[in-house]
Formats: C-alpha cells, structure tokens, sequence
C-alpha cells in the first residue's frame, strides 16, 4: 500500500499543480476500485500483495484531489472545516464499513465481506461519476 501511494503521490502532484484535480480524482477512483475487484476477485498471495499496491496508486491520486476539490469549494474561512468534514466523513466511513463488514463475514464468509465492499465502492463510484 505505502510504495504505491508514495509513487502516485509523487505522479499526481505535479497534473495537481496543472490544475487538473477532477482528473486526479478519476484516476484515483478507477484505480482503487480495480484493487478493490483485485483483492476480492484473487484470493492467493499475488492478488493480497498486489492489490493494497494499486489501491494504494489509487488513493494517492483520489484522497489530493477530493481534499483540493473540498477545500475550493469552501469560503476561505471555512476551509478548516472542509478539510475536518471530509476526514470525519473517512472515519465514518471506514467504521461504518468495518461493522457491515464484520455482519456481513460473520454470516456469509470473506469473500462475500469483500464483494460487499466492492459493491458499496462502485455505489460511490456511480455517484460520483453521475453528478
């Protein structure tokens, strides 16, 4: 995870720089839900260490752009706020997450966890896209 959002940090700062943030921010997305699809899809020791790989490529361009898009989006004076509102929105959503994840493991296994995951990624992704 960390090699990879060191190397797409280093890559995506500078299209940042050019301003290209919604750029940025679709690679990030794509990217990390390939890894997503990976880490599920490829249950053996190549698809657990390459997938936090590009999911870690992913977010390195994705967690730049959304905090720039947050950010401009504010007034300048509430841009403290932005920045705590996306983060909070990141915690919640990685508890949140790891509770269904845990029902959902408990009841139907692993993978189902996993692809349950991936489904709630693409939900995100969809939206994303869509508005």
């Amino acid at each position: 995870f960390a090699v990879g959002l060191i190397i797409s940090r280093l890559t995506g700062s500078r299209s940042l720089r050019k301003g290209q943030i919604l750029r940025n921010a679709s690679l990030g997305i794509v990217v990390s839900v390939s890894g997503f699809v990976l880490f599920a899809a490829v249950p053996n020791v190549v698809g657990y260490y390459l997938a936090p790989f590009i999911i870690g490529l992913g977010n390195g361009h994705l967690w730049p752009a959304f905090q720039m898009i947050f950010i401009n989006m504010a007034p300048h004076s509430q841009r403290g706020t932005a920045n705590s509102t996306l983060l909070t929105s990141w915690d919640l959503g990685m508890g949140v997450g790891m509770l269904v994840g845990g029902v959902v493991a408990e009841h139907w296994g692993y993978s189902a966890a996993f692809w349950s995951g991936v489904a709630f990624y693409a939900l995100g992704v969809i939206f994303y896209f869509t508005y």
